[in-house]
């Protein structure tokens, strides 16, 4: 065989791997990058719902502390949907994303109590100095920062 039968040879094989590979490889990367689209907006959705949360829990907070909401203090901020938007934070949130808001509602769980304890006298508030509120408000400054760094990194 001379190296123009080979040539002429390794140019048909090479364009029929081409037409055979070529369609399936833009066709494979095409479906990874849509994928890698739906996830991404996926957890912008969550971060928004996790930053709702957290707004949420921070205004409570405001009214703990604040005598002139005295007949807001007993209410506990109601959060809708709070099963699913645990299982996806389950699904799509980093460790540190899930670890953050836990950490928050239980900050939050903990002033609760404590405004239960204390609300059976009148006029009573939490002080912004006590620990719990202390810890609470700490919490969620982590989460929104974290949900800020999330949403960049996205």
């Amino acid at each position: 065989m001379t190296s123009t039968i080979v040539v002429a040879i390794a140019g048909i094989v090479g364009t029929l791997a081409g037409t055979v590979v070529g369609p399936y490889a833009t066709a494979r990367f095409s479906e990874r990058r849509e994928h890698q689209a739906r996830l991404r907006d996926a957890r912008m959705a969550l971060y928004l719902d996790i930053n709702t949360s957290a707004r949420s829990v921070a205004k409570h907070l405001d009214f703990v502390i604040d005598l002139q909401a005295a007949g807001e203090l007993r209410q506990i901020p109601t959060q809708p949907g709070w099963a699913t938007l645990d299982a996806r934070i389950e699904l799509l949130a980093t460790d540190e994303v899930k670890e953050a808001f836990h950490s928050m509602h239980h900050a939050h769980g903990l002033v609760t109590r404590k405004l239960q304890e204390v609300s059976s006298k009148p006029a009573t508030k939490l002080e912004p100095g006590d620990p719990s509120v202390v810890a609470a408000r700490s919490a969620v400054k982590r989460m929104y920062e974290l949900t800020r760094a999330a949403v960049e990194q996205a």
